[in-house]
């Protein structure tokens, strides 16, 4: 791939050019100017030096960026790449190498090589399908249909990994633009607008600090450790060093049509270690997030009496008291048809959930549901819940190969304290987990002490982040930290544990 592209190349004109010198030399100047300030003032106020010496720190480092960044700009177009270009954001260049459906790079490792591709459909079966069969939502079925009918902000990639050749790797690569105050309001903060203001202009952020792009590896739409694949050829911790490697190059390449903000990588359980890797060696930083619930099926449980027998006399009472607030509730299962049918209605109690929710990366539609069912067939189960004869809510449940998975839900909150619906839809994936004799029922994040009180165990998520340049990376590390954990109340339904 080429690398040629620099600060101040493409069609402008001199004076424009120097308009961002004179923009770049004014910030430096500005920056440099409260570096010098924040040190002067610990000196005078000794009781505040932590604060002082982060905030010199940053605009010290911000101040290096505006200086490369106003060197690069009055480079000549034929001045060789340097080794600070690679420090800093890329521009966008139109004029460079367009995406084709496959594209194969070389990477810094011995041996290894990855591809690139757009489409599901443009890989071999032994580029992908040999290497995620066990993960529904790694499977050619489910990525076909949320190609088909894709999230608005969202657009996809697919790596293959080589190694001499061979193919020993596959990730799964989201694209996601989005706008911040999209995001729910555990990220929407006064304190994140102010820091993506003032680090916009260096770490690629748009529409003044609002607007960001995020290459995630793994899937915005579920939890659980659905991003990367390897062959049991290669250790783990290599295949990581290939992965960060192979998203540095792709994030390079995205850039040229417009900055990617930063590279996530999620959910790896902490029961491993060897993706830690990418904490302790590929500059990325670990995120606090919310657990994933998951509820462990006991192999005596045979059927729901028996999960409900070896509940303590509490909880067996709320499972009684939810069933009889419910008892007016029908339930069946949709098919694709049927889902378009009621499709107002089914987008409707989704965006209810995702109102409510703290965090939110997409919105799926009933167009993606239909789409999904048509291709997942008995994999994916579609229940909706009428009350009157009016539909009230829908869960979605995918049937992964030892798990079953609580999808996503729709509910009608104005229903749901009155019969107890989102506490019945939790039972009932406990149930249809029990009936097809699956290990667990993992019930994704949000809603923690509800979910313990059916019986789910929090399982910690690693969830990674960096920006793709070093130096901005370096930046934001202060600020990676600062988000907040979440407190909450573990439940323990059960009279013995598992």
């Amino acid at each position: 791939m080429s690398s040629n592209l620099r600060f101040g190349s493409g069609p402008e004109s001199e004076g424009g050019m120097g308009h961002a010198m004179a923009g770049s030399w004014g910030l430096f100047l500005a920056f440099a100017l409260i570096s010098g300030v924040m040190v002067a003032f610990s000196y005078v106020h000794p009781c505040m030096p932590m604060m002082t010496c982060l905030v010199s720190k940053v605009s010290g480092l911000i101040a290096i960026f505006f200086l490369g960044k106003t060197c690069l700009a009055s480079c000549p177009q034929s001045c060789p790449t340097t080794s600070i270009r690679w420090l800093l954001p890329f521009q966008s260049n139109t004029s460079q190498e367009q995406h084709t459906d496959f594209k194969h790079d070389v990477l810094p490792l011995e041996g290894y090589t990855f591809r690139t591709y757009k489409s599901i459909d443009s890989i071999g079966y032994t580029h992908w399908d040999a290497l995620t069969s066990d993960d529904v939502f790694l499977q050619r079925d489910y990525l076909r249909a949320l190609e088909l009918h894709p999230p608005h902000t969202m657009s996809f990639r697919y790596l293959t990994l080589l190694r001499e050749g061979v193919p020993v790797g596959a990730a799964y690569v989201q694209l996601l633009e989005l706008d911040l105050a999209q995001l729910g309001e555990d990220v929407d903060q006064p304190w994140i607008r102010r820091v993506l203001s003032l680090l916009g202009p260096a770490i690629g952020v748009s529409g003044g600090g609002q607007h960001l792009r995020v290459l995630m590896c793994g899937n915005a739409l579920g939890s659980g450790e659905h991003a990367v694949v390897f062959s049991s050829d290669v250790e783990a911790e290599e295949g990581f060093r290939v992965l960060s490697s192979a998203l540095q190059k792709l994030a390079r390449s995205e850039s040229r049509e417009r900055p990617v903000t930063f590279i996530a990588v999620k959910d790896f359980s902490q029961k491993t270690t060897e993706h830690t890797v990418l904490h302790c060696e590929c500059g990325y930083q670990p995120l606090t997030a919310e657990p994933m619930m998951a509820v462990t099926l006991r192999p005596e449980w045979n059927s729901f009496d028996d999960y409900m027998g070896a509940m303590t006399k509490k909880y067996r009472k709320r499972v009684r008291d939810a069933r009889k607030k419910g008892a007016g509730l029908s339930r069946r299962s949709l098919q694709a048809q049927e889902i378009l049918h009621h499709a107002a209605r089914i987008d409707a109690l989704f965006v209810e959930v995702l109102h409510r929710a703290g965090f939110r990366l997409a919105r799926i539609t009933a167009e993606t549901f239909a789409s999904l069912k048509t291709r997942l067939g008995e994999r994916l189960i579609f229940d909706v819940y009428e009350l009157e004869g009016e539909i009230v809510g829908f869960k979605v449940s995918l049937l992964n190969k030892s798990y079953l998975d609580a999808y996503l839900v729709g509910i009608d909150y104005e229903v749901n304290r009155a019969h107890c619906l989102y506490q019945n839809m939790l039972y009932d994936f406990v149930e249809l987990g029990l009936d097809m004799k699956k290990e667990s029922v993992h019930m994704g994040r949000t809603a923690l002490e509800i979910k313990s009180c059916v019986g789910a165990e929090a399982q910690e998520m690693s969830f990674y982040v960096r920006h793709p340049q070093t130096l901005p990376n370096t930046l934001l590390k202060p600020f990676f930290s600062l988000a907040p954990e979440k407190e909450w109340t573990p439940r323990h339904p059960f009279s013995t544990p598992s």
